[in-house]
């Protein structure tokens, strides 16, 4: 797959917006230059000529695509482990993904779609993000503070609240953030809870999180 999914998106390379968009992304990774609708029907018809029937398969494709350096190649492997995300029991190899070309680009789409559906289906691991959260690595605290974001009334309301308020006196942007996102996602669900945590730790949280999070509730 790897060979292919390349090449074909090299015949559909674009210097201008691969400049673009490696800027956006504060030149931290190379592009081909594909817009996110072209490089997606490129993808689709690639990963069907793709026979994937095991964790061990995904996994080896899945990893030949992120050890590549160009940055549309590790969104199809994030799509990829999307779409077979019923094949996965490791958390390990999540975790990988995660803190492997880290930016938040990727660990948002990781963090969402794959391990918070892997932890929905397996609660036994809910307690390793106990140790996530307190990890110095910035984006295992950041997904473990967004992996419910579409749990809605299935959320572990005490986990959620518990590690916002773990990481409330945190100044780093991305940490900031996460926390807003995730208190403003699950006010759509019950906003009585968010304001009383908002009130609760006003003094703690930064300014900019109590905007994020209050943006649908006051």
């Amino acid at each position: 797959m790897l060979m292919l999914l390349a090449h074909r998106f090299n015949e559909k390379s674009n210097k201008l917006i691969a400049s673009k968009q490696a800027a956006y992304l504060k030149n931290r990774f190379p592009f081909f230059g594909l817009i996110a609708t072209e490089r997606r029907e490129i993808q689709k018809k690639v990963f069907k000529k793709t026979l994937i029937q095991s964790e061990n398969d995904l996994i080896d494709i899945v990893l030949s695509l992120y050890n590549e350096k160009k940055r549309e190649l590790h969104y199809a492997a994030i799509d990829l482990s999307q779409k077979h995300r019923n094949l996965i029991t490791r958390l390990d190899f999540i975790e990988k993904l995660i803190t492997t070309h880290s930016w938040w680009d990727s660990v948002d789409l990781i963090a969402s779609n794959v391990l918070g559906f892997f932890l929905k289906r397996n609660p036994e691991h809910l307690k390793e993000m106990d140790f996530w959260i307190q990890d110095e690595n910035l984006w295992k605290r950041r997904s473990a503070l967004i992996f419910q974001l579409k749990w809605k009334g299935k959320t572990d309301v005490e986990r959620l609240l518990r590690y916002c308020q773990k990481c409330a006196l945190e100044r780093e942007f991305f940490i900031e953030k996460a926390i807003g996102w995730a208190l403003r996602e699950f006010s759509k669900t019950n906003p009585s809870i968010v304001k009383h945590f908002i009130k609760e730790n006003e003094k703690a949280l930064s300014s900019f999180t109590k905007k994020e999070a209050c943006k649908l509730i006051m």
